[in-house]
């Protein structure tokens, strides 16, 4: 029980001191740099985390607009598998904090707003269209295996007709000899009978 708590505390301060050592602790520049170093290798997971923590920083000044900016542009990447508009549009959208705010990253942060919700409209009518391409092709599919078990039935009920006319031609057939063998038979009694 005592060896727990013990893990536990220490286990604790390990967590603590492996986070005040991450790059960029506390510093918006160096998170920002960082986050920059993570995308030229094509890390998102790693510069989303360094930008978020630079951009929303509330002290984090010029160094944390372009942190916005940056993780903005890399939520809306097509290279990230995973992209996300919507972190897009609050990012941008924490850009552009101030109404009256005219400087470039307030514009850009309004476009990107913009653009972010254009492209989540847009991922949202292709996976409708995607939905209803599939409902349809799935339409059809159930439609011919119905036409195809409707044709097997009839194939069946038509092959069943034919057998039964082969047979009742052969019972026809019997019938036919049977009967002009009775006919011959008698016309031989008869010509046994007139003599």
């Amino acid at each position: 029980m005592i060896r727990m708590r013990w893990f536990g505390i220490a286990l604790a301060l390990a967590v603590a001191g492996c986070a005040t050592l991450r790059p960029g602790g506390g510093d918006p520049g160096r998170s920002l740099d960082a986050g920059l170093r993570a995308l030229a290798v094509g890390d998102y997971v790693t510069a989303r985390s360094h930008l978020d923590r630079a951009g929303l920083d509330p002290n984090g000044g010029d160094a944390g607009r372009r942190a916005l900016l940056l993780g903005t542009l890399a939520q809306l990447d097509p290279r990230n598998p995973d992209r996300d508009f919507g972190v897009a549009a609050q990012r941008a959208a924490a850009l552009r904090r101030d109404a009256a705010d005219v400087s470039w990253t307030g514009m850009a942060g309004e476009v990107l707003v913009e653009l972010s919700a254009e492209l989540s409209g847009t991922r949202a009518r292709i996976r409708r269209a995607d939905q209803d391409r599939h409902a349809a092709v799935t339409a059809a599919i159930l439609a011919r295996a119905a036409f195809d078990a409707r044709v097997a039935v009839l194939t069946g009920q038509r092959d069943f007709a034919r057998r039964q006319a082969a047979e009742l031609e052969d019972t026809l057939a019997a019938r036919d000899k049977e009967l002009k063998e009775k006919t011959q038979e008698l016309e031989r009694i008869r010509r046994t009978i007139r003599r």
